[in-house]
């Protein structure tokens, strides 16, 4: 299942914007449905280079994006041994 970052994140941020919760909270569903799957969180960003104090790096930001995700996930009962986080920076944008 892919979501767009967009529809998550504000450009250059990693928190979560209301928006976006309607999705993952469907997503959650599905996920209840498949208790045996494990799930792997990808964090993503676009190609533009970024250089915050909080991210120095795309590579920063992309983790922390999918760790809010993954967070989210905890938070609405998701088994936390199901879950895994990685960020790919702009590799894959």
């Amino acid at each position: 299942m892919r979501v767009p970052g967009n529809a998550l994140f504000p450009p250059g941020k990693a928190n979560l914007q209301k928006e976006g919760r309607p999705v993952l909270d469907q997503l959650i569903k599905t996920i209840k449905q498949y208790p045996q799957y494990k799930i792997n969180i990808q964090g993503h960003t676009d190609d533009t280079s970024i250089a915050s104090e909080m991210f120095p790096t795309n590579w920063e930001l992309s983790a922390a994006r999918a760790s809010a995700v993954l967070r989210y996930f905890l938070d609405k009962g998701i088994e936390p041994t199901k879950l895994t986080a990685t960020g790919f920076a702009d590799i894959f944008p």
